[in-house]
């Protein structure tokens, strides 16, 4: 007992009990660390599959041993977010390097965001890409699949309602983790999400610009066609306000640097169809 424990409440008496048990064990986990860190097994690949099991194997002790809660008397919700948070605080003030992993693996409502938004971000990266086949030229590939404007249109359409898709499927998991994760946990998880969403907006433009200027010869035609421009202006459109939407997310400042110059740039392109589109009006 400290000199001052008188002082605490009982939630924050069972919260000082739970770090000594806490630290005890991670301590022990730092005299583990000389015997299965080597050169064949770096500390990146070990630590994570050890520091999660040790944060599971002390979680489960202390729900099973539930002495302190008795004690002092703590409600169970109490008592679990007493140890969700010990955890976190403990386990980083003994592996600083790893205050990511713990914040999450510590708390199961991070870790279920977390889950969501890995398996929304996979389901993403995993939809095939009609643009992506070896030994192909781009310009063969989009004769061969995509013979008309509007057909060549359908498709990245369809780009853009999954980036959409990602956007909504992980709103709320983001919001989840903005309220009750670190600030850095939650920028850094927004960033990989609007990257990727950015990143996919910027293929589409890429694709249909390249279409309209060289297997069509729009841009550039003294006579552009009105309908396939229109069909262009839709896309950037579509573009424009999805990575409008991006500005909400929260980012770090490295991904909103990024995301400021790619905007720029497809203002510009949207600019210089419109402008093409008054032309072709006069």
């Amino acid at each position: 007992m400290g000199l001052f424990d008188f002082l605490l409440s009982p939630s924050q008496k069972c919260e000082k009990d739970i770090r000594r048990r806490l630290d005890a064990f991670a301590k022990d986990l730092k005299s583990t660390l000389p015997h299965v860190v080597s050169k064949d097994k770096t500390e990146e690949v070990v630590m994570p599959m050890l520091i999660e099991t040790a944060i599971d194997s002390a979680h489960k002790t202390l729900m099973e041993d539930r002495s302190s809660q008795i004690q002092y008397s703590i409600p169970d919700n109490i008592y679990e977010s007493l140890i969700s948070k010990a955890i976190f605080q403990v386990y980083t003030k003994h592996f600083p390097k790893w205050s990511k992993l713990i914040e999450v693996h510590s708390n199961k409502d991070l870790e279920n965001a977390i889950e969501l938004i890995s398996n929304s971000m996979a389901e993403f990266v995993r939809r095939p890409s009609h643009l992506k086949k070896e030994n192909d030229s781009i310009s063969d590939l989009v004769r061969e699949l995509y013979p008309d404007n509007a057909e060549f249109k359908r498709e990245l359409d369809k780009d853009l309602d999954e980036v959409n898709s990602l956007l909504q499927e992980t709103t709320q998991p983001l919001l989840d983790i903005k309220q009750k994760g670190s600030r850095d946990l939650s920028k850094d998880t927004s960033s990989k999400v609007a990257l990727l969403a950015m990143n996919k907006i910027v293929n589409v433009i890429n694709k249909y610009e390249y279409f309209v200027k060289e297997q069509r010869g729009l841009i550039y035609s003294p006579y552009p066609d009105n309908r396939e421009i229109a069909g262009f202006r839709s896309i950037i459109d579509r573009s424009w306000d999805i990575m409008n939407l991006l500005s909400s997310m929260d980012v770090t400042s490295d991904f909103w640097q990024h995301y400021t110059q790619t905007r720029a740039t497809l203002y510009r392109k949207r600019q210089m169809v419109s402008e093409i589109q008054k032309a072709i009006r006069y």
